[in-house]
């Protein structure tokens, strides 16, 4: 494993993560598992599930959990402070552009335009994950009581993602 490539590759992946979390489970994916070829869709989609389980962001927590299985500590830090430069580094600029241009109506419309993407990529992750789970009646019990409680607001997702790991260990 070069670190100057994993770091790089995560770099791409956090100058181009529009829309962070969620969102960026396809531009993970397509680098380390399609484009390179480090991981399996198998092991990136449990990579995603213990990312899901720990405090932090999904993004920075799949990207450490990557770079970890690639490259040891070595990896993880790499990865992670690669993913992290990025976005760091624009939100600086940012919110120096916002400050000056807020009341600009074109500015305003520019930052609207992000929103349609950031749906798209949120649909591309549940699609990604979605085709990683090997669907049995348990696991659309888990889905759907999930979508619910996290639709109708019923639960936190950090109970939802508890409730559905004893509902996984149960059934």
């Amino acid at each position: 494993m070069n670190p100057l490539e994993l770091f790089l590759v995560f770099m791409k992946v956090g100058l181009f993560s529009f829309g962070g979390g969620y969102a960026v489970i396809p531009l993970i994916a397509a680098e380390v598992v399609y484009h390179h070829r480090w991981l399996t869709a198998s092991h990136f989609a449990d990579l995603i599930a213990i990312s899901q389980l720990t405090p932090g962001p999904i993004m920075i927590n799949t990207a450490t959990f990557a770079g970890w299985q690639l490259d040891g500590v070595l990896g993880a830090f790499l990865a992670t402070f690669a993913v992290i430069l990025p976005g760091a580094i624009l939100v600086l600029g940012f919110t120096h552009c916002y400050e000056r241009f807020q009341a600009n109506s074109l500015f305003r419309r520019l930052t609207e335009g992000f929103y349609p993407v950031v749906v798209a990529l949120l649909a591309a992750a549940a699609v990604f994950v979605g085709e990683s789970i090997d669907f049995s009646w348990e696991t659309l019990v888990i889905v759907l009581i999930s979508w619910i409680c996290l639709a109708k607001k019923w639960l936190s997702p950090v109970w939802v993602l508890l409730g559905a790991a004893f509902l996984g260990w149960l059934l």
